[in-house]
């Protein structure tokens, strides 16, 4: 069987679905010795970036459109070949106002074209079975698309939900739901969350599509605990990450290591620049380092003596943050803005983990919470330990679920 995996991530260097992928396809042996060829279609950070590549023995084929770069990223391109610069300002321009002018959209269609011209450049067609793997869609329904027309096997692994994700304006509503509807229904297999599934249960229209759903947690817990590092005279705090003002707004998080950062703790944000930092918080001490690749980020978490995790306020997304500072068996801090954040459940059997809520009633009280927490020594949580608690997080338990699903599609 040939496989091919899509992403709009820069695999296998940047994002969560990135992050999913190699956990999951390792070097792909495991998935050879189950007569499975996987490849993967990827996004280009640079217009000069190949058009392909070999990682870790998969090969990755690369899309790229310009609204499928960061801005810093298409400044560079644009310093060095003058003679674009009006194609440049034309897509960008027309991401920038569609987000802003027409709020009953949330498709980028020149991001969607683009998947759907390398689908057909690489001829797709000869894959057995298409995966999407999604947190953004415009791929995913390129995947759809084109899988319909020429009757291929389409596998949906849903990261985030698409209908009721609250990132997106609510005047689009009614089109991501069709849209997600519609590729349950091209779809053979739908991997989605747990907690997905929950919400999908109480819904009609789902419901019916419920014996294609598997729930699978993020198969993203590889236990790698250290033993604890001796007492140091400074505690270096770390969240690692991005934030967003309307979804994880980080400021009651600024507030709190306000008030502790000294001589003795040390608070670093791994994913946040210094502009990003509101004014007030520039001159408090927190040190920022900026967006880094998931090998950059996990050298500086094996650094850190506590990890902080900052919710946000959607109840129906799986912080996928959290089973990596789970991965490290170190300690963690985790600051909810619900106290039915999702996060609860995963960190309830954790050994070593402070919950925080983002109440001003009860602010004074989580400062000194927080600075005994940080304060206090911590044993290292053994990897045997964690490979236990979250068995079904780990990608041996997750791969064999995916292949065993794709070994159901070869015999149909």
């Amino acid at each position: 069987m040939k496989v091919l995996i899509v992403t709009d991530n820069h695999y296998p260097y940047e994002g969560t679905c990135s992050n999913i992928i190699d956990t999951l396809l390792g070097d792909g042996q495991i998935w050879r010795d189950n007569n499975i060829d996987a490849d993967v279609l990827a996004i280009k950070k640079s217009y000069f970036q190949d058009d392909e590549e070999t990682y870790n023995r998969i090969h990755i084929f690369r899309v790229f459109s310009w609204t499928l770069i960061d801005r810093k990223a298409a400044i560079r391109d644009i310093a060095k070949m003058k003679w674009r610069i009006p194609r440049v300002l034309i897509e960008r321009g027309l991401l920038h106002y569609k987000n802003r002018l027409f709020k009953g959209s949330y498709l980028n269609r020149l991001s969607y074209l683009a998947f759907i011209r390398k689908l057909n450049n690489i001829h797709a067609e000869r894959y057995d079975v298409i995966i999407s793997i999604s947190g953004n869609y415009e791929h995913s329904i390129a995947a759809r698309d084109f899988v319909k027309k020429r009757n291929q096997r389409f596998v949906l692994y849903q990261v985030d939900p698409l209908g009721s994700n609250q990132i997106y304006d609510i005047q689009s509503q009614k089109r991501r739901k069709a849209d997600e509807l519609s590729m349950y229904k091209q779809a053979s297999v739908i991997i989605t969350t747990p907690i997905i599934i929950k919400e999908h249960g109480r819904e009609k229209d789902y419901s019916r599509l419920k014996g294609k759903m598997i729930g699978m947690e993020f198969p993203v817990v590889k236990p790698r605990a250290e033993p604890a590092k001796k007492e140091k005279t400074k505690k270096i705090c770390m969240f690692a990450g991005s934030i967003y003002g309307g979804v994880r707004n980080p400021d009651y998080t600024y507030k709190l290591f306000e008030h502790i950062i000294g001589d003795d703790i040390e608070f670093h944000m791994v994913g946040v620049s210094n502009e990003q930092l509101p004014p007030k918080y520039r001159c408090a001490g927190i040190i920022c380092h900026g967006r880094k690749n998931i090998d950059e980020c996990n050298k500086l978490m094996k650094d850190a003596d506590i990890l902080v995790n900052i919710g946000n306020k959607v109840l129906n997304q799986v912080p996928s943050k959290i089973f990596d500072y789970i991965s490290m068996g170190k300690p963690i801090v985790n600051i909810c803005k619900s106290r039915k954040c999702p996060s609860l459940d995963y960190l309830a059997i954790y050994p070593e983990a402070l919950n925080l809520f983002e109440e001003e009633e009860i602010f004074e009280e989580q400062v000194e919470l927080l600075r005994k927490f940080i304060k206090a020594y911590h044993p290292a949580i053994s990897s045997d330990k964690i490979g236990k608690m979250y068995e079904k997080c780990t990608p041996e338990y997750c791969r064999k679920e995916l292949i065993h699903s794709l070994g159901h599609l070869s015999v149909r």
